[in-house]
């Protein structure tokens, strides 16, 4: 499967401005989600 960063960075909510997962959601939600945390895209705009 093929990331779609460019497409995911354009509906990516996450404030943290240092954040490398950032348009990468597979990443992003295995990260939050193993530290019992929901990440930006769980919340509205």
């Amino acid at each position: 499967m093929e990331c779609n960063k460019g497409q995911n960075l354009k509906n990516c909510n996450c404030t943290y401005p240092g954040c490398d997962k950032k348009g990468v959601c597979c990443e992003c939600l295995s990260y939050h989600l193993g530290m019992k945390q929901l990440p930006g895209c769980c919340f509205p705009d």
